[in-house]
């Protein structure tokens, strides 16, 4: 059981981490401040390689692995939490940011193509005198 909560937690580890840390890196250009992503990330590679250091002859394997179960079931759950929970937070801000930002856009464009019009007909007008 122990082996496949590791093997199971390593591979969803290995696929997440280079999504947080994209996720991790647009967040900070943003100027958005960095949450516990890198420290869970760093605890469940640190956690991950502890574990596999495990050796099954050692004397102390079976509370070895129960220990450490109990932690990887702690960070996996941790892990389906931030996925679901805090990226759909993330994302819906990030969303109404961008749409923010192109009413912003949207207006100042307006604003620019209505002072534009105004010299086009100035200059018509000049021309046309």
């Amino acid at each position: 059981m122990f082996k496949s909560i590791l093997k199971s937690l390593e591979s969803t580890l290995d696929g997440v981490a280079p999504v947080v840390q994209e996720i991790r890196r647009l967040s900070l250009a943003l100027g958005h401040p960095e949450k516990e992503t890198k420290r869970t990330n760093e605890e469940g590679k640190e956690l991950v390689l502890k574990c596999s250091k495990i050796k099954r002859w050692s004397w102390n394997y079976c509370f070895k692995a129960y220990s450490y179960s109990i932690k990887l079931k702690k960070l996996n759950n941790t892990t389906e939490k931030f996925c679901q929970i805090d990226l759909t937070v993330q994302n819906t801000r990030t969303a109404f940011e961008t749409l923010i930002k192109v009413n912003q856009n949207t207006t100042t464009v307006l604003e620019t193509a209505a002072k534009v019009d105004l010299v086009l007909e100035e200059v018509t007008r000049q021309n046309s005198e």
